[in-house]
């Protein structure tokens, strides 16, 4: 592991151009502390066929204290790369939301830093939004193939997610899915503040404050148990419910596609149920 004086600065890149142009899907993957297996994820998206669009993986290595910093390293000279270290763990919010504002891509979806999404679903969910079918996609479980959930993990999901449905008057199934596929130019308006895996959810309350549809397709899922590394808890499904009504009634800000609103929240720490 290395010494706090050799890690990098908090927000230092290392980027391997991709080529020229504007990638058409952007990959935003937060991490923290996941060295056992983030090299597996990492190559994992570097196999997947995009066929004739381009994309760009930007990782976000969230202050891990673990091997996951040398494990990045073997990936400084992989084209169509990018790495910001931060030198603190602000939590995985901070952490997407620093990818996203990282982006360069038309399409931007969250991947986890586990394998319990497969990453050759993302141009699935990529395609409706690069083909003007679509400003959001979500992949649902629910509606696709879900192996190892516990029942409780199952319960909190689908609570939550009737939960939210009845404060927007929407009609999803998989609220906490990490595969969340947004037009670029849309989500980076967003001016999302939560800090922890709040994130979820705010980034669900703008899409469906604004009026935008979400989409959703099937996926295949497969979750960790707590030994494996699974940072949530069903003890944290009340924090999620209280921050839900704040990005339901709080003011919001943002300028892509609503008027934008004076004055905005904050909402920090607390896990999801995903």
């Amino acid at each position: 592991m290395e010494s706090p004086e050799s890690l990098p600065d908090m927000n230092e890149s290392i980027t391997t151009a991709i080529d020229k142009g504007t990638p058409e899907v952007s990959i935003v993957v937060p991490v923290y502390n996941e060295g056992q297996v983030i090299e597996e994820v990492l190559r994992t998206i570097l196999g997947v066929d995009f066929g004739e669009y381009k994309r760009e993986i930007v990782v976000i290595d969230d202050g891990s204290n673990d091997e996951t910093r040398e494990v990045l390293k073997r990936f400084h000279n992989t084209q169509g790369l990018k790495i910001v270290y931060r030198q603190d763990n602000g939590g995985k919010g901070a952490a997407t939301r620093d990818g996203i504002s990282t982006t360069t891509g038309k399409v931007i979806i969250i991947q986890d830093a586990d394998l319990e999404y497969e990453p050759s679903q993302i141009p699935m969910l990529a395609k409706p939004i690069l083909e003007g079918k679509a400003k959001v996609v979500y992949g649902s479980r629910f509606r696709g193939v879900i192996r190892n959930m516990s029942l409780i993990r199952r319960l909190a999901n689908r609570f939550l997610t009737c939960y939210i449905n009845l404060l927007f008057s929407s009609n999803i199934s998989d609220a906490c899915t990490c595969y969340k596929t947004f037009d670029g130019d849309l989500i980076r308006g967003f001016a999302l503040k939560s800090d922890g895996f709040e994130i979820c959810h705010e980034i669900t309350a703008n899409a469906l404050r604004r009026g935008y549809e979400i989409k959703e397709l099937p996926i295949a899922y497969c979750a960790r148990c707590a030994d494996e590394g699974v940072k949530s808890s069903w003890k944290d499904l009340i924090k999620q419910l209280g921050y839900v009504l704040i990005f339901r009634f709080g003011r919001q800000s943002g300028s892509e596609g609503s008027k934008p609103l004076s004055g905005g929240y904050k909402a920090t720490g607390g896990s999801s149920t995903n």
